[in-house]
């Protein structure tokens, strides 16, 4: 978001669009209150009435990354998809992301490196794990309706974070859509296989 449009917001908001963007850039650790607060141009005061602690902060933001994920693709399903079009889609909400000027990688394994089992930050810890657990609820679903076994979500929520860190280490933008055909491929087979 532009400095003039950010400015233009309310102080929470301001905040928290200052620090989505800082923490998703640079890394949660790097980015100290100080510089937040300078950037979005508010008072000490007013940045701790809204977020009590870098804590507080933290959670909001990965909840805001977590909304935006979720609003992408409800967006971008439709409500007569199929169970295999509503996974597919997720390939397309991710190349989306991949395209993006912005993109800097999946925000929850960037979290995940820097508060993973080591780190005593229980509430970010929970924040991360909800966003993986949600996606593994979602594409189990998905997969038992499709009447598939267990294990194939895990193999196809493989690909689809894979499609970041590969984007993210080698630059590649079409790796969505290579791991989308990749999916399809596995899913309409697995489907056809005769069942033993």
């Amino acid at each position: 978001m532009e400095i003039e449009k950010t400015l233009e917001l309310p102080p929470r908001q301001r905040i928290l669009t200052t620090a989505c963007d800082l923490f998703y850039r640079y890394g949660i650790h790097y980015v100290g209150i100080d510089w937040i607060i300078k950037e979005s141009n508010v008072a000490k005061m007013t940045f701790y009435k809204h977020f009590p602690s870098k804590s507080n902060l933290v959670a909001a933001y990965l909840d805001h990354q977590k909304d935006s994920w979720w609003q992408l693709l409800k967006n971008k399903s439709r409500s007569e998809d199929s169970p295999l079009e509503r996974i597919l889609v997720m390939f397309d909400v991710v190349d989306v992301l991949l395209h993006a000027a912005n993109f800097q990688g999946c925000p929850f394994m960037k979290a995940l490196a820097e508060f993973g089992p080591d780190h005593e930050e229980p509430e970010i810890q929970t924040h991360i794990f909800t966003y993986f657990r949600e996606m593994e609820v979602q594409m189990s679903e998905l997969i038992r309706q499709m009447k598939l076994e267990e294990n194939m979500s895990q193999t196809i929520l493989s690909l689809v974070f894979g499609s970041m860190v590969v984007a993210q280490s080698t630059g590649r933008d079409d790796i969505a859509q290579i791991n989308k055909e990749i999916a399809q491929l596995l899913l309409n087979r697995t489907c056809s296989s005769p069942k033993l």
